[in-house]
């Protein structure tokens, strides 16, 4: 039931009326919910931009990957492609 809501949220929010959607994976990403590498996956969703964070190394690492079409938007000395 979670799955159709988060679909439909996406659908009509993010879709429709062209929000971007952002899933943050501190928690949950690298494989921690045992469901995928990344949560958002078990929804079959496809976020804009997402975050990661302490699962990549250590508790003080972090990232945020985003579509290619947002690269202008985040483009600056601490942005690689």
């Amino acid at each position: 039931m979670i799955q159709t809501f988060v679909k439909a949220f996406c659908l009509i929010f993010c879709k429709e009326i062209g929000i971007y959607l952002i899933v943050d994976e501190v928690q949950t990403g690298i494989g921690r919910t045992g469901i995928s590498s990344l949560l958002y996956e078990h929804y079959d969703i496809e976020p804009d931009t997402f975050t990661l964070a302490s699962g990549l190394a250590t508790k003080t690492s972090c990232a945020m990957l985003a579509k290619s079409s947002l690269w202008e938007a985040f483009h600056g000395s601490h942005a690689s492609l």
